[in-house]
């Protein structure tokens, strides 16, 4: 099973679906220049799976259990900060 590393880009925006192969390990979440990336751990013959990344602000009202935290990112030049949940399926 040979593992890599693969990027996502996403939106700043509440809620995203994204596919990545089965048993995906994600690792971050971060701004490359100006977009919203995920980096996980995948083995690339997996099939793929829907996984659900929740992004919620800084003083925004959140679920008692928002999921997985995954990281905290920034937003012009460090006025927006952000959080980055897996929620379970």
């Amino acid at each position: 099973m040979a593992r890599t590393i693969w990027k996502f880009p996403l939106l700043v925006t509440d809620s995203h679906i994204v596919k990545m192969p089965s048993g995906a390990r994600i690792l971050r979440a971060a701004m490359q220049g100006a977009t919203l990336c995920v980096w996980a751990l995948v083995d690339p013959d997996m099939p793929e799976e829907p996984r659900r990344v929740q992004i919620y602000g800084t003083g925004y009202r959140m679920p008692d259990d928002p999921g997985r935290y995954i990281d905290t990112f920034m937003v012009d030049d460090g006025r927006l900060v952000f959080h980055a949940f897996e929620q379970a399926p």
